[in-house]
């Protein structure tokens, strides 16, 4: 789970969280108990603070323009700058770039966010990309 092997040529090759971590400079801790998915009974205080939208309906995009209005308050600069950064660069956990709800919620504490282990949640994010599909038809070659 913490590393990808590969082929090249006719030889195989191993990139681990270790050499990621080295690659990118990220913090890639091991992540706490509270860390698992939030409960879908907690309301999502940090996004009402921050969002007048319900859950699920934000993209990255959207942060940006946001940032791009100079009356937006001054107090909510940095956590959207910091959660268009994560959803956006570090772990896009989808090709429309929706926000995902527990990054936001972790903004409450900016030291908790800073220290999180961003660069495990990227490796995680980032490895399944390289895969092949898990189902594959028939008579199809998986590399293509």
């Amino acid at each position: 789970r913490h590393e990808f092997w590969f082929t090249f040529g006719p030889d195989p090759l191993r990139f681990p969280l270790d050499e990621f971590r080295d690659v990118t400079g990220l913090n890639y801790g091991a992540f706490d108990v509270q860390d698992s998915e939030a409960s879908e009974s907690v309301p999502p205080t940090m996004w009402n603070k921050l969002f007048d939208t319900a859950v699920g309906k934000l993209t990255v995009l959207s942060v940006l323009r946001m940032l791009g209005n100079e009356y937006l308050a001054v107090q909510k600069r940095l956590p959207l700058a910091l959660i268009a950064l994560v959803d956006g660069v570090l772990c896009p956990s989808n090709k429309d770039l929706k926000l995902t709800p527990k990054y936001v919620e972790i903004l409450s504490d900016i030291e908790s966010f800073l220290a999180y282990p961003w660069g495990r949640e990227s490796f995680l994010t980032t490895v399944p990309h390289f895969l092949p599909p898990l189902v594959v038809a028939p008579g199809e070659n998986p590399l293509q």
